[in-house]
């Protein structure tokens, strides 16, 4: 087998073989290398187009398939961040049933529990404040009366001294007019 290039400038390819049970004779074919390279450059441009064809589809269903996911993972982190600022009323939107949708509809069962939760404390903190403020009401009244019995024992006291010192004055009242006799 050997390439040549014929005077018309083509390129050929020239293959020699022996014929079996001949007197010396051979067999000689010249074929043009392009017609020889056709059906092959045929096929390179068909594998090449079709190569090409699933790498577009690829990107199309990956690009797709990435949003199906990245989509509701990043309106979850949306509502996670919206949550953690205190507001729980946020909820993400899920529209699938597949492993994202059920972290989905998990993580908005746990803000509804948040907010139950939430609100049984509020309404313990409440009661609790109320009961504080009656307890101080009560605490005032009982100061008030307390001063009251503090301020009714200090007359009382302040009598019995007054008694004691008319008691010395007249012990010793007593005393001078029984020196007298």
């Amino acid at each position: 087998m050997q390439r040549i290039t014929n005077p018309d400038g083509v390129k050929e390819l020239v293959v020699f073989t022996g014929i079996p049970s001949s007197p010396g004779w051979h067999l000689g074919l010249v074929i043009p290398v392009a017609q020889m390279m056709a059906d092959v450059n045929y096929l390179s441009k068909a594998i090449f187009f079709i190569a090409l064809g699933i790498l577009i589809i690829s990107l199309i269903v990956s690009v797709w398939v990435s949003g199906t996911i990245s989509k509701p993972i990043a309106q979850m982190s949306e509502a996670m961040e919206v949550m953690s600022k205190g507001d729980l009323t946020a909820r993400a939107e899920v529209k699938s049933r597949d492993e994202v949708g059920r972290i989905g509809e998990s993580l908005n069962a746990m803000a509804a529990g948040l907010t139950e939760i939430v609100g049984a404390i509020t309404e313990i903190v409440g009661g609790t404040a109320s009961s504080s403020q009656e307890l101080s009401a009560t605490s005032e009244e009982y100061v008030a009366s307390l001063q009251q019995v503090a301020s009714t024992l200090n007359q009382f006291a302040a009598g019995i001294h007054e008694v004691h010192d008319n008691a010395v004055e007249m012990n010793e009242t007593a005393r001078r007019v029984s020196t007298f006799r």
